[in-house]
């Protein structure tokens, strides 16, 4: 990740110890963008509220992902009263066509035309995020030795299939009705005794289509891009 004007640059979600997808753990006013992101979504979620905020546009085009809050500190928390109904934690996604930092600098010549195209959908129930498409949310993580996993549509689906594979063996399967208003939930023990990384979890519509699929990807730890150069 990085800030405005990419003068300095930062590992995500855990910096140097702390875990900035928690808004609590943010206690000054911050920007985080993404840098050369290779996924087609981001967003937010609520534990509290069990539900959340999605965005899902192509990568390539709309380049720009951008996290911002006044953080917890007391004259961040001022602006709370000002831009929220009931005075709660604030939390703004920003998104972007062709640019992927602000300010931005590109030019548009007389009479060109740039186009793109994203979405803005919520999210419920099923826990933080880890997937989404224009399908939905997908939720992937263990608890307590089980894979606990779910999926949040966008629209309504009727005999969909739902698949979750161990090294590529298919340990559950079941059909199920899911729409907006109703997500689908479930967990299974994972009889290979395997970690998060093997896990694959994969929905089908009522005629075979894929409609999402999602495998964590085992973590990295990249190294920091040079800070970009102050000008006077």
């Amino acid at each position: 990740m990085t800030g405005h004007g990419k003068h300095e640059y930062f590992h995500w979600p855990v910096n140097n110890g702390v875990d900035l997808t928690y808004w609590k753990n943010i206690p000054g006013a911050s920007s985080f963008f993404a840098v050369e992101s290779e996924s087609d979504y981001f967003g937010g979620y609520s534990p509290e509220e069990k539900a959340g905020m999605v965005h899902v546009a192509d990568h390539h085009i709309v380049r720009g992902k951008k996290l911002w809050t006044w953080g917890t500190a007391p004259a961040g928390r001022l602006w709370e009263k000002v831009l929220t109904d009931g005075d709660l934690p604030y939390f703004e996604p920003q998104a972007g066509g062709y640019s992927d930092n602000q300010p931005d600098l590109h030019w548009i010549m007389p009479g060109e035309t740039k186009i793109f195209s994203h979405f803005w959908f919520p999210t419920r129930d099923i826990g933080v995020f880890d997937y989404a498409n224009l399908e939905g949310t997908l939720n992937l993580e263990m608890k307590n030795g089980k894979a606990v996993f779910g999926w949040s549509p966008t629209g309504v689906n009727k005999d969909a299939v739902i698949i979750l594979t161990c090294d590529n063996k298919e340990i559950f399967r079941h059909t199920t009705d899911a729409d907006p208003a109703t997500p689908f939930l479930s967990e299974v023990s994972n009889p290979e005794k395997s970690g998060l990384y093997q896990l694959r979890m994969t929905v089908l519509s009522s005629a075979g289509d894929t409609l999402l699929t999602f495998q964590h990807p085992a973590p990295i730890d990249p190294p920091l891009l040079e800070q970009a150069l102050l000008l006077p």
